[in-house]
């Protein structure tokens, strides 16, 4: 019997690279005892093997007709695949192919390219695709652009009357169709919620003060049932054997059934159930969705007509008009231009827009939507929004905002200070 040193080249490479083990033929057998049927020790083997190979004389051996002979060791080979290596990153990399800039859609005014620069800025530290800006003052649109891109594949530009999710900017737009419907004697904001709306308890009444919570009390997040309880209620209701999507009714008839937090009318506490029930009251008594509501009833001076509930959304308008995810912004989208039309005719409190100097803005954010409403008291408006989040604080994009107005339009001294 003879042995032979069957470890090639090709092993060599991977048995110093680490990704193959080395045969135990090989060193278990060194140049001076291939074809003896009785090798030297384990420690002898080992020994001779780690010299020859210390040494750089270690052979690779092939039978021949006449014998074995040895071949030229690994070391060449090696040497050959590091030089290959060495060329192959020793070249420029080509470079990655730049990202397409953002487009910007609207009329251009080079004289405030600094409003321009604010939104591309935040567009970017948003990490979303798009935003939009409108500026209006007494009636009048002063500034309408569109930033970005409106679907992900970045192949439409977003236009400067897109759809964008506003989130809890819904609130006051909400608030002036239920005082609206109060003001044309439909609807009695003091009147008692449930019993007004026609709602049962889904189970046994556990706190009578229930029964007393108003229209007035619930757009004041005053109602006494908590904040943001619905998903409990959803729980709730799911338990009694309702299906998803719940109504307004099913997760009300569950509120019935619950104790309440505080007395209603004392302790505020922010509730978008409260504005969703509050949506519902529009449909109740208007008999059109809340989307059809803003649309056609609300506004008196502008025809305006960019709002509605993602719902109502027809393909061709999800295709060239709302942003990729204008669901995950929240119950109602809008336009940057309704947004500042409506401030131009209500206060953020829903109540009809009247002399007066107050300050006041609105913030909304959900995972699609980071949404800014501005009423200045220089009487000019300011609506921004993106179709994403990600913590960028509302103030900071609020004061950056606020600073290039006050010179672009001339307007007072005054500024916003975001509180620390």
């Amino acid at each position: 019997m003879r042995f032979y040193n069957v470890f090639s080249r090709y092993d060599w490479a991977r048995a110093i690279s680490g990704s193959a083990r080395v045969p135990r033929a090989v060193f278990g057998v060194p140049p001076n005892t291939v074809g003896c049927p009785f090798p030297a020790s384990r420690a002898n083997r080992k020994k001779n093997a780690r010299e020859e190979i210390r040494k750089g004389v270690w052979r690779e051996t092939r039978p021949t007709a006449t014998g074995t002979v040895a071949l030229p060791g690994p070391w060449p080979l090696i040497l050959f695949v590091f030089v290959l290596l060495a060329l192959c990153f020793s070249g420029t990399a080509a470079p990655a192919p730049a990202a397409p800039a953002l487009p910007i859609s609207g009329a251009n005014q080079p004289a405030i390219a600094a409003l321009d620069k604010v939104m591309m800025d935040y567009v970017g530290k948003i990490n979303c695709t798009a935003g939009t800006l409108a500026i209006s003052r007494r009636g009048q649109l002063l500034y309408e652009r569109g930033y970005g891109w409106l679907d992900r594949q970045h192949n439409i530009a977003a236009p400067p009357n897109a759809y964008f999710g506003i989130a809890s900017c819904e609130k006051p737009i909400t608030a002036a169709a239920v005082r609206k419907l109060a003001a044309e004697g439909k609807l009695n904001l003091d009147a008692p919620l449930f019993s007004t709306l026609g709602i049962h308890p889904a189970g046994s009444i556990v706190d009578r003060r229930v029964t007393n919570i108003t229209f007035e009390e619930v757009l004041e997040h005053k109602a006494g049932w908590g904040g943001d309880i619905g998903g409990e209620l959803a729980n709730a209701a799911w338990a009694a054997g309702a299906r998803p999507p719940f109504t307004a009714p099913v997760l009300l008839a569950q509120v019935m059934s619950r104790k309440l937090e505080d007395e209603p009318g004392k302790v505020e506490k922010y509730s978008n159930f409260g504005f969703d029930t509050l949506r519902y009251v529009v449909t109740f008594e208007s008999h059109l969705t809340a989307g059809v509501y803003f649309r056609e009833k609300l506004l008196r001076n502008s025809s305006c007509q960019e709002i509605g509930l993602p719902g109502e959304l027809t393909p061709a308008q999800r295709t060239g008009r709302a942003v990729w995810n204008v669901n995950a912004g929240g119950p109602v989208f809008a336009s940057a231009k309704y947004l500042a039309a409506f401030m131009d005719e209500y206060w953020m409190t829903g109540r009809p827009r009247v002399r007066g100097f107050p300050y006041w803005y609105m913030y909304g954010t959900m995972p699609g939507s980071t949404a800014l409403m501005v009423w200045r008291p220089d009487g000019i408006n300011i609506a921004a929004v993106f179709n994403g989040r990600n913590g960028t604080k509302h103030e900071d994009i609020q004061a950056a905002l606020e600073a290039v107005v006050v010179n672009a339009f001339n307007t007072s001294p005054f500024r916003f200070s975001p509180s620390p």
